[in-house]
């Protein structure tokens, strides 16, 4: 979470949990939002996940001053204070889609990181 900045322990908590409903969902059969469907639920946690980002967004951006270091030295400060190709601010939209991104890709790399490290060590004990 330092990459984020200060997250308090009931929103990390609501993002882990939402994250994994929303994972789950990525591989339902069905991609229509029945209601009860491991789809709908995927997409009621991703407009969750969307809602804490915004409310993370807005926490940090009302914490910093001009000039202060979280502004360039953190992932939510790159993020909040970079420019798109014309050099215009991200959007609100932009930023929680970057942060989705960026949290999906991390758990992505890390799952397949500790898997293939744990086949090796199975496969060469020693």
């Amino acid at each position: 979470s330092a990459a984020f900045g200060q997250i308090e322990e009931k929103i990390a908590i609501q993002l882990h949990d939402d994250f994994v409903i929303w994972f789950r969902g990525l591989i339902s059969p069905t991609t229509w939002r029945i209601p009860g469907t491991a789809f709908a639920k995927a997409m009621d946690a991703r407009s969750r996940i969307l809602d804490n980002f915004e409310y993370l967004i807005n926490k940090f951006k009302a914490e910093q001053t001009d000039g202060a270091e979280g502004e360039l030295k953190s992932l939510m400060g790159r993020l909040c204070y970079g420019k798109d190709e014309n050099g215009d601010p991200l959007s609100i939209e932009d930023l929680k889609d970057n942060m989705v991104l960026i949290v999906f890709a991390g758990h992505d790399t890390t799952f397949a990181s500790l898997g293939s490290a744990l086949h090796y060590l199975s496969v060469y004990p020693g």
